[in-house]
């Protein structure tokens, strides 16, 4: 059987370098998959913590795309004017 690696939320902000704050607003907004021991006592899966790092990844590939898309809205705007 394999051990499940839970963290205090102190270590999942780390983690995630996150502040606690934004953390518990990601939580609150049901983004990040947590277990409440109390009303203020969280606890964290950290694979699921990995699995919410693996679906926000953005490649490459998009990240050029989306720069050069602003670039020539840019230059579009200016031979406008």
């Amino acid at each position: 059987m394999q051990q499940k690696n839970y963290v205090h939320a102190d270590e999942a902000a780390k983690y995630l370098g996150l502040s606690r704050q934004t953390l518990y607003a990601k939580c609150r907004a049901r983004e990040i998959p947590f277990y409440a021991l109390s009303k203020s006592n969280y606890l964290f899966l950290l694979s699921e913590l990995d699995e919410y790092i693996g679906a926000h990844r953005v490649s490459a590939e998009d990240v050029l795309s989306k720069a050069a898309d602003s670039i020539l809205a840019k230059m579009e705007k200016r031979g406008r004017r």
